[in-house]
């Protein structure tokens, strides 16, 4: 089967948990089908990513991102001259004329058995006569999330996420309905787009999946968060865990270090101290495996947002014991022998992680029971037989 493979980002280097998401869809994909993805960069030295994905696809064409060829002043004035239009700013931030031309002259050319679309915005890109299947793969529901940061922020920043979920519902009804088939990151999801016009039997649960090994050794003092700062969530979460967590876990645990692996981090930098020498900021790194061999527990303490958090399911993989919110445990199906700790109050929070580290007995069962529930609801084979049920092979 041909696909043509419309995403935001290149999905390479893996530093997010939507690259992730999107790069272990392409390589499974890739075993039947020949893929022809378009897609984004956000900066121009990534393009030579683009190898990286010759093994999966048949072709990859990149456009640099709108945004990152404007100065931080004109893409101020261009957020306030979207707030008054119809039109989402996700929507508006991801348009390319560029990539809308090589598209339509594209599928002018060539046919394809299948448009994949991979998040909402980039649905945009479609053609107006619809001649092949349309699949759409979610990776949350982008109403929701801003509507959850619009409930915590105050004004004005309340208002301006709440004018863009709006937009966003209303965009959502218009075009959930239009596809043939819907991948849904978690049931819950696929809940809120059944809310929105989709139809049950047309959306699937394709849940991220992941190779559990345990790289936990108990007796480390760091306490390990992953997440872009500019992810509004992210930075929203790093800021309450270290105002109201760690200077009480440092009375406890003086040797305890908390690192803040991620992109974007000037943020963070001046939220803390200059003398804090036990915040540690390595940045945006290629390898996450030894930051993760040298973690005593795993944090999310997300407050706002929507969709799975790939990184926690990544912490269970490697078996290291996680304590996360609600919010961030979001979208995951627990049933009971939960294999991390969910806690929204900060002082249980910081309890529940100082247990973990001081107690060599409770974080090695955390640890295996996280392993265990990572091979049982993420294998790589129940993620083959739900795309399999969309991309029969009989249409190869």
């Amino acid at each position: 089967m041909k696909i043509l493979y419309i995403t935001q980002l290149l999905p390479y280097p893996l530093d997010s948990g939507g690259k992730i998401k999107t790069y272990k869809t392409l390589k499974l994909l890739s075993k039947k089908h020949q893929i022809h993805l378009v897609c984004f960069v956000s900066q121009a030295k990534d393009k030579k990513y683009a190898k990286k994905l010759q093994d999966l696809c048949q072709k990859v064409k990149v456009f640099s991102w709108p945004l990152t060829q404007s100065r931080y002043k004109d893409i101020i004035k261009d957020v306030f001259l979207n707030f008054l239009s119809l039109t989402p700013f996700i929507f508006h931030r991801y348009f390319n004329p560029k990539m809308k031309k090589y598209l339509d002259d594209l599928l002018k050319k060539e046919s394809f058995d299948t448009i994949h679309i991979d998040h909402l915005n980039m649905a945009q890109y479609l053609p107006k006569n619809k001649n092949c299947f349309w699949v759409l793969e979610e990776h949350n529901i982008e109403s929701l999330q801003k509507l959850s940061i619009a409930k915590l922020e105050k004004f004005p920043f309340s208002l301006v996420f709440f004018w863009e979920a709006v937009r966003l519902y209303f965009k959502e009804i218009k075009w959930l309905k239009k596809f043939d088939y819907i991948l849904a990151l978690s049931q819950k999801d696929k809940e809120e787009i059944m809310k929105r016009g989709g139809k049950e039997k047309k959306i699937f649960v394709l849940p991220p999946y992941m190779k559990a090994k345990s790289l936990f050794s108990w007796g480390s003092k760091n306490i390990l968060f992953i997440g872009s700062l500019s992810w509004w969530p992210n930075k929203d979460g790093f800021k309450w865990f270290y105002k109201n967590i760690f200077n009480h876990l440092k009375k406890k645990l003086p040797e305890i270090n908390f690192i803040a692996v991620g992109k974007d981090q000037k943020y963070a930098q001046k939220e803390v101290f200059k003398n804090e020498k036990r915040v540690i900021f390595p940045g945006k790194v290629k390898n996450i495996k030894p930051f993760l061999k040298k973690a005593g527990v795993f944090i999310v303490p997300l407050r706002m947002g929507s969709g799975i958090r790939i990184k926690l399911l990544t912490a269970l993989a490697n078996g290291i014991p996680a304590v996360s919110t609600s919010k961030g445990a979001e979208g995951i199906a627990l049933k009971k022998g939960n294999p991390f700790i969910i806690e929204n109050n900060s002082k249980q929070f910081s309890e529940r992680i100082y247990k973990i580290l001081s107690n060599k007995k409770i974080a090695n069962k955390m640890s295996k029971n996280g392993l265990e529930f990572i091979k049982k609801n993420y294998s790589n084979l129940q993620a083959e037989k739900i795309l399999k049920k969309i991309y029969p092979l009989r249409l190869k």
